[in-house]
């Protein structure tokens, strides 16, 4: 299998259930389309990147994946361009809730087998401080994750409790995954 991400926390988590890809990462404009709701955007840019990655590995599964955050009237939260924007970001969420959307595609472009699927959770945030923001970001690198948090990454700091799948806010959601990998047989 092929992992289409450079996403280190795809990685960990397709290697925790047995999984070793190669990672190829797949180079898409992630520019959203104008009225675009983020369960279509994330699933849009999970199949480019399946399908970049299956032009030169046709004989290859491909997982092609993506993750952002988005506030319940849709406005979506990718990842910050600086510790600024960052804490903007977190200072909006702070005391609400909001989903995390993946979008997920798994392609073998040689028998033309295409399988997607989009993934959603909610995440409730505790009302946070301006201190509180700074103190967490200096915990974590804010700049490589949609929404400038990370649950996994001292979410108990700013994370009141979620819906949903909990490796679907992290990044890759498991449960339908391993279940495609199943009845696929991708050991």
């Amino acid at each position: 299998m092929i992992l289409a991400s450079g996403s280190s926390r795809r990685l960990q988590i397709l290697q925790s259930l047995g999984v070793q890809p190669k990672v190829i990462i797949a180079n898409v404009d992630e520019t959203p389309y104008a009225n675009e709701n983020p369960s279509e955007y994330v699933l849009r840019l999970a199949i480019e990147k399946s399908s970049v990655v299956s032009s030169d590995y046709p004989a290859e599964w491909v997982l092609g994946s993506d993750t952002i955050v988005a506030l319940p009237d849709n406005k979506k939260l990718g990842k910050p361009e600086n510790l600024t924007k960052a804490f903007k970001m977190l200072k909006n969420l702070s005391g609400k809730c909001h989903h995390v959307f993946t979008g997920v595609c798994l392609k073998k472009l040689e028998t033309n087998q295409n399988f997607s699927f989009v993934e959603k959770s909610t995440v409730y945030f505790k009302k946070l401080s301006n201190e509180e923001i700074i103190e967490y970001h200096k915990r974590i690198n804010p700049l490589d994750k949609a929404g400038a948090y990370a649950i996994q990454e001292h979410g108990e700091l700013v994370v009141d409790r979620y819906e949903g799948e909990y490796y679907n806010i992290v990044g890759l959601p498991i449960n339908q995954l391993k279940l495609l990998l199943n009845q696929l047989q991708i050991s």
